[in-house]
């Protein structure tokens, strides 16, 4: 049986990911925070999500990783910025309220409570105003 030590790197990539749980990473972008190379970052990255702690999202041609859903992250709904992948999670009561209204208006029962709604966050809104 394989041990699983518990190295510097390890610590300092957790800690980053934590640090950082609500916005999707690129590899460069954990190496660079992490100071870890590349090569190692993937392998101790791979780990992390084939243990599920990490998801690895497909978005604009190009893998990024973020810390998995907790078991809080069950049973609401989801905005996500399209823009800069920043994550906003609905209340359970603002997700009932939601679902109600649309149940009520449009005869229509969501399913998936965990479901993701894209749009832009407050801060992308701002940037583009000013562009």
């Amino acid at each position: 049986m394989k041990k699983n030590y518990i190295t510097a790197q390890k610590t300092a990539l957790w800690n980053f990911l934590s640090e950082n749980a609500k916005k999707p990473l690129s590899i460069a972008e954990i190496a660079g925070g992490c100071n870890i190379c590349k090569s190692t970052v993937y392998r101790l990255i791979k780990g992390l999500v084939d243990a599920g702690l990490v998801s690895k999202i497909l978005r604009k041609n190009a893998f990024v990783y973020q810390l998995s859903s907790c078991v809080e992250c069950l049973d609401h709904l989801h905005l996500k910025c399209a823009t800069c992948g920043k994550v906003i999670h609905l209340s359970h009561a603002q997700t009932n309220i939601l679902k109600k209204e649309i149940l009520e208006k449009y005869e229509f029962d969501p399913q998936d409570e965990s479901a993701m709604l894209y749009g832009k966050c407050n801060e992308c809104l701002h940037e583009q105003e000013e562009i």
